[in-house]
C-alpha cells in the first residue's frame, strides 16, 4: 500500500515486504533537496523512517488521516494502530491501538473516516464493520453488511456511505445513517473472487470494485455500469481521475486507463 498524506503531500507512506522487520516506511523530502525531478515539482531526495507498528505481526492495510500527520495500520495481530509521524519519539510512538471486539483475529482492513474522528476496521471472517472513536479508542457503531467477510473498505466524500468489498465477490454499499439496508452488486470476473479494493470517486457518485475485473457502480441509482477491465487481468486496485472521467487500474504488471 502507498498513500500521500493530505496534511503534508510531500510525504509518502508505504508498506514494504511483509517479511521485513520494520514494514512501514515514511519518505520525507531531504533538507536542501530543492531540485525537482524533470521539472515536476517532485523533491529530488528523500529520507526514510521505518517502524513496526504491529511488532512481529505483518501489516495488512494502511490509511492516511485526512487532516493530520497520522497513519492508520491494520495488522495480522488483530489490532489497528494510529502512528503520529510528528511524535518526538518518531512514528513508532503510537497514540492509539486497539484489538477488534471478540476473539483475537487478524484484521483485513482499517480506514480513516473522512471526518478524521472515526475509523473503520473489519476482518475477512466477519461481515461486521466496527466504527471507532479515534480519540477515545472506543467502538462507536457496528454495521453488519451481510456477507461472510470483508476484504476492503472506503468511505464516501460526504461521510454518509461506506463501501465494503466482500471476500465472496460482492460490492456492498451501507448507509451509516441507517436510512436503508445495505445494497449489493456482484463484482465482475470470476464469481466468488474477493473484492480486494473498493474506491469512491471524489464526488461520491461512482464506486469501483476490484476482484478479477474492475466493476463500476453509479451510487445514487445503485446501477451496475459494467466492467471497465475484463476478467483474468488480475485487478489489484483502481482509482478515478478528475470528475470520474476515467479510471486507472493496476493489473498484473500493467497500469491501465479506461
Amino acid at each position: 500500500s502507498v498513500a500521500f498524506l493530505p496534511a503534508d503531500p510531500d510525504r509518502v507512506v508505504l508498506t514494504t515486504a511483509a517479511e521485513t522487520a520494520k514494514p512501514v516506511c515514511v519518505w520525507t523530502p531531504s533538507l536542501g533537496a530543492a531540485e525537482a525531478v524533470e521539472g515536476a515539482g517532485i523533491p529530488s531526495a528523500f529520507e526514510a523512517a521505518h517502524w513496526a507498528p504491529h511488532g512481529a505481526a505483518s501489516v495488512v492495510s494502511l490509511s492516511a488521516h485526512p487532516k493530520l500527520p497520522l497513519v492508520l495500520t491494520a495488522g495480522a495481530d488483530g489490532r489497528w494502530v494510529v502512528s503520529d509521524l510528528d511524535a518526538s519519539g518518531g512514528p513508532a510512538a503510537a497514540f492509539a491501538h486497539m484489538a477488534a471486539p471478540g476473539a483475537p483475529a487478524a484484521l483485513s482492513v482499517a480506514r480513516f473516516h473522512v471526518d478524521g474522528i472515526m475509523l473503520g476496521s473489519a476482518r475477512n471472517d466477519s461481515g461486521v464493520v466496527t466504527l471507532w472513536d479515534v480519540r477515545q479508542s472506543k467502538p462507536a457503531l457496528t454495521v453488519d453488511v451481510g456477507c461472510a467477510g470483508i476484504a476492503s473498505m472506503d468511505f464516501s466524500e460526504n461521510g454518509y456511505h461506506m463501501a465494503a468489498g466482500s471476500t465472496d465477490g460482492g460490492i456492498i454499499l451501507a448507509d451509516l445513517r441507517g436510512k436503508s439496508e445495505p445494497k449489493r452488486i456482484e463484482a465482475g470476473g470470476v464469481a466468488g473472487t474477493a473484492v480486494t479494493s473498493v474506491t469512491f470517486d471524489r464526488a461520491g457518485r461512482y464506486l469501483a470494485g476490484c476482484a478479477s475485473a474492475v466493476r463500476v457502480v453509479a451510487v445514487k441509482k445503485w446501477l451496475d455500469l459494467g466492467d471497465v477491465q475484463g476478467p483474468g487481468e488480475g485487478a489489484a486496485g483502481a482509482a478515478f481521475g478528475p470528475d470520474a472521467a476515467f479510471t486507472v487500474s493496476a493489473c498484473d504488471k500493467f497500469v491501465r486507463w479506461h
